[in-house]
């Protein structure tokens, strides 16, 4: 139909292109200006800064939650350790004769070791009889860290 049409359509647009007058700003268009957006910067910015803080906020509290965890996790082991040597040391006391006998009713341990320092052992012997049978009960209290972790093991021996 038209030969030249698409040579026409070329040069339409390449004159377009580079032409702006002297009142516009780079984005407008000749005769339309663009919504208003400006000022959107800061407000986005600030949404930004919120959303990373706050996942900042939860990852702190998260990591401090998880280090107190491991250290009561660490002061509880260490507290039954030290009641478990606790009975573990009188126990032969308690089994020299036949029937088992409580030559110390209440006896007190604070160990020196590396694993169990600052850790204090109470440990109590009870006897009792049934029938013909004598029984020993050893009672092994610790308390370790200050008191903040303690652990109460019980032992009968016949």
């Amino acid at each position: 139909m038209y030969p030249d049409a698409g040579r026409l359509v070329q040069l339409v647009v390449v004159s377009t292109i580079g032409t702006r007058s002297a009142g516009q700003r780079a984005g407008q268009s000749a005769g339309r200006a663009w919504p208003a957006s400006q000022g959107m910067g800061l407000p986005m910015a600030l949404f930004i800064l919120l959303i990373l803080s706050m996942v900042g906020l939860a990852v702190q509290r998260i990591t401090s939650t998880t280090a107190q965890q491991y250290s009561q996790t660490v002061s509880a082991a260490r507290a039954y350790l030290a009641a478990y040597s606790g009975a573990q040391l009188v126990l032969p006391d308690a089994l020299s004769a036949s029937p088992c006998q409580c030559t110390l009713a209440r006896q007190k341990i604070e160990f020196g070791v590396s694993g169990l320092s600052g850790c204090q052992v109470t440990v109590e012997c009870s006897r009792f009889v049934v029938d013909t049978d004598t029984y020993c009960t050893l009672t092994s209290q610790s308390l370790c860290d200050g008191s903040n972790a303690s652990r109460t093991l019980e032992v009968r021996v016949k």
